[in-house]
């Protein structure tokens, strides 16, 4: 009962917040249609506090969720257009398009996130040796490994290895002592340190933490015939990041605690150590991913042979729409 009075209070909020769609028309036939899919990480919250209101207050527009296990399938997905929109690592979307999938990257929604933790305290150069999970083997997390690593003559497959894991089996994974270590998004770390069986490598601040991982991506025919409604869900997604922030500043993220249990299912206590303490330091703030960025990471892929060339970013990025997002938040 309690939980239902405050997943009551939270929609409350959101509304007297003002809607984050835009006006809804009359009858209850939805017109438009948009599929989002999703992975349970913490990076992913402006998507399902998102739909928590545009889903449910506006009535011209239908909004299918889908989670989904891994970014794998998230990307398969996307791939043959069983989803419209989602927010996928960079590389994904890079390779996609150099494969001849029509993608856009509309944005970002979140930045850090994810961290580094290993079974006994040490720092970075302690991981020489080890086998460490990772996302997907094209992740920006792999790809950070070997930025940060490189230059201290630990090399991908020599000095240490890494190995795709799936979301769903990470926690399986390392207490089975199938990896060594896990740079992986959150809440993952938070769930290990809170059994108190690994710690955070120490040095990773700033180096692997709170950088730019995935991109709000969205495929190309879907956009040009659907603008206005990207335009409210882009124009929700920034509310959602303000209300993750305030949250956060305020309350100790207990609200988003709450409503992420009916997405991700984890525990409420967990997800709001891992927000509380900007674990990964995690933040919602940015919405314009940087070109030099997005170049910084596809040519480690062009060198690590994850990518075949790089990609024209001019043809990539369509970042209009998120830019008058920003201004009406």
């Amino acid at each position: 009962m309690i939980r239902i009075i405050k997943q009551v209070i939270f929609l409350v909020f959101l509304i007297t917040q003002g809607s984050l769609a835009w006006p809804a028309t009359q009858g209850t036939r939805p017109i438009q249609e948009i599929r989002i899919g999703y992975v349970p990480i913490l990076s992913q919250l402006p998507l399902v506090v998102s739909y928590e209101d545009l889903g449910i207050s506006n009535r011209s527009v239908k909004i299918i969720m889908t989670r989904f296990g891994s970014f794998n399938g998230l990307e398969a997905a996307m791939r043959v257009q069983a989803i419209d929109f989602a927010s996928l690592p960079v590389i994904t979307v890079l390779k996609m398009k150099i494969n001849g999938i029509d993608v856009k990257i509309v944005g970002q929604c979140s930045a850090g996130g994810s961290r580094l933790v290993t079974r006994n305290k040490g720092g970075l150069k302690d991981i020489r040796g080890l086998l460490i999970g990772v996302p997907d083997l094209e992740s920006n997390e792999n790809l950070l490994l070997s930025l940060v690593f490189s230059p201290m003559d630990m090399r991908l497959g020599i000095e240490y290895k890494t190995i795709g894991i799936s979301l769903g089996t990470v926690i399986e994974d390392y207490t089975g002592n199938r990896i060594d270590s896990m740079f992986m998004p959150e809440p993952f770390g938070t769930i290990i340190e809170n059994r108190k069986i690994g710690f955070m490598a120490e040095g990773q601040k700033d180096v692997l933490t709170g950088k730019f991982l995935t991109v709000l991506t969205i495929n190309s025919s879907f956009l040009n015939k659907n603008k206005n409604i990207v335009s409210a869900c882009l124009e929700s997604i920034v509310k959602a990041c303000g209300f993750i922030e305030k949250d956060i500043k305020d309350l100790k993220a207990k609200q988003v605690s709450i409503l992420q249990k009916k997405y991700f299912d984890y525990d409420e206590d967990i997800i709001a150590s891992s927000l509380e303490n900007r674990k990964g330091e995690i933040s919602f703030t940015k919405f314009l991913p940087e070109k030099k960025e997005i170049n910084r990471f596809s040519e480690e892929a062009v060198k690590m042979k994850i990518l075949t060339h790089s990609v024209n970013l001019d043809d990539l990025l369509s970042l209009e729409i998120m830019k008058q997002a920003m201004e009406k938040k």
